[in-house]
């Protein structure tokens, strides 16, 4: 089955609520869904990157470059609200009344300090505070509210190799916890099968906690680094680079059928059906490419192709992938537009900077 998104911008993240899956993406994208099929284009309020997306208090919130924040009572009407930064936010989250955002960090030449992107709103996402932490100037990819805290994961601080992990109460007083793990954890989630929480990132680094404190590493079954992570009240789903799709409850392992090779950027659970998106593109050829459609019902697949004029060109792919039956098979298509130049941008995979989905000019 073709799931046709409607753009050809990279699409960075998604979220269910309200009955309707909201996705955003480059260019300030978003989409609407209230099956996961179907994607209707709405009118953006911003032409900026939209890295992440969330649902709570009755209200969306999406976060992208340059400190953008945007509000939607139904995913259709947006707002812009002015945030407390300027730089990149990557990921927002809801609870017990507060808004959490994280970004990008980093650090001050000129003041010689560590840039920390943590912001909280407690009044519907209309005005935003930075809060303080100890992060050591790390990307924070990030956020989820579970247990009475929130709970923000990243990559290394400078001079560090460890990724990082931070939690809150409030969403204001920050305090950093140990992951135990190398390179970056790049997407966090409440998992109600573990009774806590499930991180996931770099090299097929999994690790779940109880509490947001204490963290242990759990098998993936896969060496590819995973970028987003969801779960419905029996299982999880967490996706990556190259396709990657890795299913579990307390004993995870990879999907059994490779279904694309697309890189997979983050996933979303509702109405018993998760949709996880993502993209790639199309290496430059004489002639033409074929781009591979995979097209399943009730679990029987078949592989097709799809032959795009591209002289001397670059052609971007976006992917959307539904599953149906609690987990139990998946339908792919990936979406092929040849739209006019496009400045090159690179967008953040979530994994690592190396692991970076590419818009490239044509």
């Amino acid at each position: 089955q073709t799931v046709a998104s409607g753009t050809q911008e990279a699409l960075n993240g998604i979220t269910y609520g309200g009955g309707t899956f909201v996705a955003v993406g480059a260019g300030g994208v978003i989409l609407t869904s209230s099956d996961g099929q179907s994607w209707s284009l709405v009118t953006s309020p911003t032409s900026a990157d939209l890295n992440g997306v969330a649902y709570g208090g009755g209200q969306f919130t999406a976060v992208g470059a340059g400190g953008t924040v945007l509000v939607s009572p139904n995913g259709v009407q947006w707002t812009g609200e002015t945030s407390s930064t300027i730089e990149d936010l990557y990921a927002v989250a809801y609870g017990n009344g507060t808004w959490v955002a994280s970004g990008e960090g980093g650090y001050n030449t000129q003041t010689g300090a560590y840039i920390t992107t943590l912001l909280s709103s407690s009044d519907s996402g209309s005005t935003w505070a930075a809060s303080s932490a100890n992060a050591d100037g790390a990307d924070l990819y990030g956020v989820a509210y579970a247990s009475g805290r929130f709970v923000v994961v990243g990559g290394p601080g400078f001079g560090s190799q460890a990724a990082t992990i931070l939690t809150s109460p409030d969403g204001t007083t920050w305090t950093a916890q140990t992951s135990g793990v190398s390179g970056s954890l790049d997407a966090v989630g409440y998992a109600p099968g573990l009774a806590g929480l499930l991180a996931v990132g770099s090299s097929g680094q999994m690790l779940t906690s109880a509490d947001g404190v204490t963290w242990r590493t759990v098998a993936s079954g896969t060496q590819e680094s995973m970028a987003g992570v969801v779960c419905a009240p029996a299982s999880c789903v967490a996706v990556g680079v190259d396709g990657t799709i890795v299913l579990g409850s307390s004993v995870f392992a990879p999907a059994s059928t490779a279904v694309t090779t697309a890189n997979l950027v983050a996933v979303a659970f509702g109405d018993g059906t998760a949709v996880a998106l993502g993209g790639t593109v199309a290496p430059a050829f004489a002639s033409s490419v074929d781009v591979p459609i995979i097209r399943g019902a009730g679990g029987a697949w078949s592989d097709e192709t799809l032959s795009i004029a591209s002289p001397g060109q670059r052609r971007t792919v976006t992917t959307l992938v539904s599953e149906f039956d609690a987990f139990g098979f998946w339908r792919v298509s990936p979406v092929v537009h040849a739209g006019g130049p496009q400045v090159d941008r690179t967008t953040r995979c979530g994994t690592n900077r190396d692991d970076a989905v590419r818009q490239v000019v044509w």
